[in-house]
């Protein structure tokens, strides 16, 4: 019965897809090497409306030389991705702001 039991809780968590695994479909269009990406912090994003998902974290990128140009917090809107360009970009920080607090 153990037996059974365990090969059960195995096959599930074998089957289940963890939220960076969700993000990193999500962000592959946008970044430059989406299989060595580093994610952190990936979380669902606040909201009160019905229908809408949102996704929101942090990515380490590389850029075209191969290095890795630091976390960026990111959300995702409905498969909509925005990454904070870390410029005054006032767009992007409402929508961190008011999905991701």
């Amino acid at each position: 019965m153990k037996i059974i039991i365990l090969a059960i809780i195995s096959a599930l968590s074998l089957s289940a897809i963890s939220m960076n695994d969700i993000a990193r479909t999500q962000l592959d269009d946008t970044l430059n090497d989406s299989r060595t990406a580093r994610l952190k912090e990936v979380k669902y994003g606040n909201t009160e409306i019905k229908g809408l998902e949102v996704l929101c974290g942090k990515v380490n990128d590389k850029n075209t030389y191969g290095a890795y140009e630091g976390f960026k917090k990111f959300v995702i809107i409905n498969k909509n991705v925005n990454i904070d360009n870390n410029k005054s970009n006032s767009i992007f920080e409402v929508k961190y702001n008011s999905n991701c607090k």
